[in-house]
């Protein structure tokens, strides 16, 4: 039972580093971006929403890609239950150097950067058209950031699973392969097997 929760160390310091990142700049570009109104509040365009995800998830994309890298590894290679994931990343930056620590960390720009941008302009679209919808006003605003929430990360999920396919790849990749080389391989098992490939984990990366 334990093998369900592999990875799960790395896992919390990676969001927990990564999502503190993530809104702190969302914060500041919200203000830089949107136009404040009198009550207080920040309204954003989609335009803006857009540029504030990607930007800020470039950011905490390079900054927890060591644990991003380890978190990958634990997850599909099993670790030793007498390391802890700190240990993890100096064994990696000993065995491959720092160019190990951010393996892969151009296509996990590719994959991350556009999930949140579509993501993040299609939540703040959603749910302000939920909130001008007559047939759900008055009920819990719980439920319209449900919807909001779930509909743009499924549409996120599916237009940024190739990229994610290739990230993985190249995370679990000790060789120096470079990106290119990962992509003709997706590329070439997807010809292989069909383009259906490409998706595969789109399920469980959505919920």
């Amino acid at each position: 039972l334990r093998a369900l929760w592999t990875g799960t160390k790395p896992a919390v310091v990676r969001v927990g580093i990564g999502i503190g990142v993530y809104m702190s700049v969302i914060e500041v570009l919200r203000k830089k971006f949107g136009r404040a109104r009198e009550d207080g509040t920040v309204d954003i365009t989609t335009t803006g929403a857009l540029a504030t995800g990607a930007c800020a998830r470039v950011l905490s994309t390079v900054l927890v890609s060591p644990i991003t890298v380890v978190k990958t590894r634990v997850e599909y290679f099993g670790a030793n239950p007498g390391k802890n994931f700190f240990q993890c990343v100096k064994k990696l930056h000993k065995n491959e150097g720092v160019g190990g620590l951010y393996r892969g960390v151009f296509p996990n720009i590719a994959s991350s950067v556009p999930f949140s941008a579509i993501y993040y302009s299609l939540y703040t679209h959603l749910q302000r058209r939920f909130k001008e919808n007559e047939s759900l006003k008055g009920r819990p605003p719980l439920l319209s950031n449900l919807m909001a929430s779930s509909c743009a990360a499924l549409v996120a999920t599916v237009a940024t699973q190739p990229a994610d396919i290739i990230r993985t790849r190249a995370q679990l990749d000790s060789t120096n392969a470079t990106a290119v080389m990962h992509v003709k391989m997706v590329l070439a098992r997807c010809r292989e097997l069909g383009f259906r490939t490409l998706f595969i984990g789109s399920s469980p990366r959505f919920f």
